[in-house]
């Protein structure tokens, strides 16, 4: 079935499996399995001071869906290396452009970071030191990069704005890769 339509219109889906349960009994092989992608349809509702929101879930069942993503997402080792070598371009463009500065935000920023040190500990006991590790170091690096678009740093002109908030895009693209790399590495060892 085709579920890209329905998935763009709603800017988002949730990919899924489920063992299927047979008469006999659960079966542990790959055929016991059901892919499904299920697409979220918002309804809005009440007033502009009350605002509600009505969530319906259509699940399609599709073809096997792990392989596709899992070339997508890659390896955990392969996440880490590319979110380092994003995050120290970014630091040189940053750099070279002299627009790596922060106004009031940083106080804030660095006020919830340290929230961050017991995420780790939050993570299911399926999550291994290096996932964990990996989720934790891109879950900051976001959490910076939203206090660094903010404003425009020290930019004095538009391009400057330009080129920083690219820097930072970047970082934060990656950052959510490695994110989505330990987070398929737990869902694919079980």
């Amino acid at each position: 079935p085709q579920i890209g339509g329905r998935a763009l219109e709603a800017e988002e889906c949730v990919l899924v499996s489920l063992r299927e349960d047979f008469p006999s009994g659960p079966r542990t092989d790959e055929d016991a399995l059901i892919h499904l992608a299920l697409i979220p349809e918002i309804t809005d509702f009440g007033s502009a001071w009350e605002p509600g929101h009505l969530v319906r879930w259509h699940a399609v069942r599709i073809p096997d869906w792990r392989p596709p993503v899992l070339g997508a997402v890659g390896s955990l080792p392969e996440a880490e290396r590319t979110l380092r070598e994003t995050l120290r371009q970014a630091t040189e463009a940053l750099v070279s452009l002299d627009v790596a500065r922060w106004s009031g935000t940083a106080t804030a920023v660095s006020a919830g970071l340290a929230g961050f040190s017991a995420l780790a500990a939050a993570l299911p006991d399926a999550v291994g030191p290096q996932r964990a590790r990996l989720f934790t170091e891109a879950a900051r690096l976001r959490f910076i990069i939203d206090g660094g678009t903010a404003d425009d740093g020290a930019a004095i002109n538009l391009w400057q704005s330009d080129q920083r908030m690219a820097a930072l895009r970047h970082v934060d693209r990656a950052a959510r890769h490695a994110m989505s790399a330990a987070c398929w590495s737990v869902s694919a060892n079980r």
